[in-house]
């Protein structure tokens, strides 16, 4: 026997050892067919409407823009707010309410909670 013969033999051996090791493909599985069902059919469309009385002048019931600042309350205790690094701190009067007028000239009392009963 000669040595390309031995080594030709050895290969397909290799080449058949390596394929056996490798899983088989597998055959992608198919979609089940199914029937045709055409289009949703036309038809009236309907809503529920929920609307609000308005004041019925200049539009809806709600806050016109823009918005003008009439008023603030201020706190009567200040807060002391520490600096980022802790070196010292910030003395901050804090905003009880605020009243403002909005562009029908109706008036809006904004009050502010307390930072502990939010």
């Amino acid at each position: 026997m000669t040595q390309s013969a031995n080594n030709q033999r050895q290969g397909q051996r290799l080449l058949s050892d390596l394929a056996g090791l490798i899983p088989p493909a597998r055959e992608p599985r198919q979609l089940r067919q199914e029937e045709p069902r055409g289009a949703i059919p036309g038809r009236r469309g309907q809503a529920e409407v929920n609307l609000q009385p308005g004041t019925g002048e200049g539009g809806g019931a709600g806050i016109a823009s823009p918005l003008t600042e009439v008023s603030r309350t201020y706190s009567a205790e200040p807060v002391f707010l520490p600096t980022i690094d802790g070196s010292g701190y910030f003395r901050v009067r804090k905003i009880d309410s605020m009243t403002v007028l909005d562009a029908e000239g109706r008036e809006i009392v904004i009050n502010f909670a307390e930072a502990g009963n939010l």
